[in-house]
């Protein structure tokens, strides 16, 4: 498995990644998130999963804060305003699922949702996923306390593996143990 290079799983005990048929493949569209498709069309290829290949529309983006450590607080987007990333959102997604070998089973899908991580978490659940997979943006300092961390949003809410691509700079990504006392191995 070293073709797929440099990753970290994250599995719930009891949980078998080498049973994983239907993988959820997260995108932002940045280049970051493009760094897991062809290691995870490879995986799939390997275990004979599906890939769904998930965007998710946010309906309330972060307001400007004062100050870093103020709760975050989300406004509204107008629906126009939706429809149209929407619109966006849905050419861009067919065109990197075309991107994917033929020989892989990749189906786009775009949701609605107040946040990326609780929206994805919820996909995941909803549609009988057994693996989650994205890569990270390595934020650090500052920058990730304003911005927060979607990859480790995701790993405290899925209740299912997750496999993170670290950033580029090999900066690894700090994963804790959930607050619900539910163990993680990492691997």
């Amino acid at each position: 498995m070293a073709a797929l290079g440099r990753m970290h799983t994250l599995v719930p005990r009891g949980s078998d990644v080498r049973m994983s048929r239907h993988i959820l493949l997260l995108t932002d569209f940045s280049a970051e998130s493009e760094r897991a498709f062809g290691p995870v069309a490879e995986l799939a290829d390997l275990l004979g999963a599906r890939v769904t290949l998930l965007h998710v529309v946010e309906t309330a983006l972060p307001a400007p804060m004062p100050a870093p450590m103020i709760a975050p607080v989300a406004a509204p987007v107008a629906e126009s305003a939706l429809a149209a990333r929407e619109a966006d959102a849905s050419r861009r997604l067919a065109d990197l699922a075309a991107r994917f070998p033929r020989d892989c089973e990749v189906k786009p899908a775009l949701v609605r949702g107040p946040d990326a991580a609780g929206t994805a978490a919820a996909y995941a659940a909803e549609h009988g996923v057994d693996l989650i997979a994205m890569a990270s943006h390595g934020r650090t300092g500052l920058r990730r306390i304003v911005m927060g961390s979607v990859a480790e949003s995701v790993l405290r809410r899925a209740g299912k593996p997750v496999l993170v691509y670290p950033h580029a700079r090999g900066k690894a990504l700090e994963a804790k143990v959930a607050a619900d006392g539910r163990g993680v191995t990492a691997s």
